[in-house]
């Protein structure tokens, strides 16, 4: 009985979301919801087109992404080629009483019938082919893009969509590969740096690795305010036998968190258990920031692949742009990201003169302007 009166209140949700739309008539505002709708979607089909120019889908995914917007499209009334069907019309009483009266009865009895042919638990269970096709057309995808990007080596977006569709299909350390090619050719900015460190950790069964922490404290440098980095760097120091350190950059971050940000309680659940193995003396840790330089690595770190200071894997590859970049002085793109490197490494006379440099090609780009204000304040 109590099954059946579930299955029931269960049917009269459905209902009311049915007929609720059929006893009032449409209004304005669903007509004008409907207009930025399709305007949205009409947005996101040239997106697609402009990816497919870059070379960031594949043609095949990209067929798959406009039929589904279209589809979108479709259901709010647009055409997908700019018109739209008139929905602002409204049924007739007598039109809509036969509606309502068809949804009525035939809602409870298709869900009856079906229940009475599939709601039974000795039913063995529905077959992976359709989810196994996906997964092969997925990989298939995947593959095609690593390929592009053999003969497009420069497009930093395209390696980053690779890194992210590699961690998708569980291959981290190809994820990881991916992300370093991108970070190699001018993506520097702290979410690369991040999903590179993420996707080490994932590769390395959740141990944060002395290359991780490097990534990490790039993508610090690179925006102080990120979570991500703060709190990965502090699970560095715990893992590396400095829980006190931990504690204290986690508070620092708990501190600065928002009250209502969803990785909060996670937060507050390690300050927790790491706190537990330190005793009562872990309420005196006061919070503090990660250090920006790196500081000595942890005791658990690989201190020949991380040394003080600068990474050698950071430093060799702003070398390899700025190599590229001596070959092709007119990058006014590839001098702003040597720019920020070098900002990120703490070197500024270098960030000044490849901001300079910028500003030799673009006098009026006052991004260029900005980071050379940046790089000389930042002098000794």
């Amino acid at each position: 009985m109590t099954l059946l009166s579930i299955f029931a209140a269960m049917t009269a949700g459905v209902l009311a979301l049915l007929l609720i739309p059929l006893l009032r008539s449409r209004g304005p505002v669903a007509a004008a919801r409907d207009t930025y709708d399709l305007a949205v979607y009409r947005d996101q089909l040239a997106e697609v087109d402009r990816d497919v120019e870059r070379g960031l889908l594949a043609p095949a995914a990209a067929e798959m992404a406009r039929v589904e917007i279209q589809r979108r499209m479709l259901a709010v009334g647009g055409d997908g080629s700019g018109g739209s069907v008139d929905k602002g019309r409204d049924f007739g009483p007598a039109a809509r009483a036969a509606m309502i009266a068809v949804v009525a009865v035939a809602v409870p009895l298709v869900a009856f019938n079906l229940y009475l042919t599939l709601g039974r638990p000795d039913l063995p269970d529905q077959p992976f082919a359709g989810r196994e096709v996906e997964a092969e057309q997925m990989v298939a995808l995947v593959e095609q893009l690593a390929k592009r990007m053999e003969a497009t080596p420069d497009n930093v977006k395209g390696w980053v969509l690779l890194g992210r569709s590699n961690s998708m299909l569980g291959r981290f350390r190809q994820a990881a590969d991916a992300y370093r090619k991108a970070i190699e050719h001018g993506g520097t900015d702290a979410e690369t740096w991040t999903m590179y460190g993420e996707a080490l950790i994932q590769a390395d069964d959740g141990a944060v690795s002395a290359a991780a922490r490097a990534a990490f404290l790039a993508a610090y440098r690179a925006d102080p305010e990120s979570p991500g980095p703060r709190f990965y760097l502090g699970l560095a120091e715990s893992q590396g036998g400095d829980p006190k350190r931990a504690i204290a950059i986690w508070r620092h971050l708990e501190r600065s968190a928002p009250p209502d940000a969803p990785w909060l309680p996670e937060i507050k659940e390690r300050i927790a258990a790491v706190a537990a193995g330190i005793g009562p003396g872990a309420a005196d840790i006061a919070p503090a920031p990660p250090d920006p330089n790196g500081g000595p690595a942890p005791s658990g770190a690989d201190h020949a692949s991380f040394p003080a200071g600068q990474n050698d894997l950071i430093v060799s590859m702003v070398e390899r742009l700025a190599a590229r970049l001596a070959a092709a002085p007119d990058d006014f793109d590839g001098w702003m990201r040597l720019g920020r490197s070098y900002l990120v490494l703490g070197d500024a006379a270098k960030a000044a003169d490849a901001y300079t440099r910028a500003s030799a090609l673009r006098p009026d780009d006052a991004e260029a302007k900005a980071g050379l204000a940046e790089a000389q304040a930042q002098k000794p």
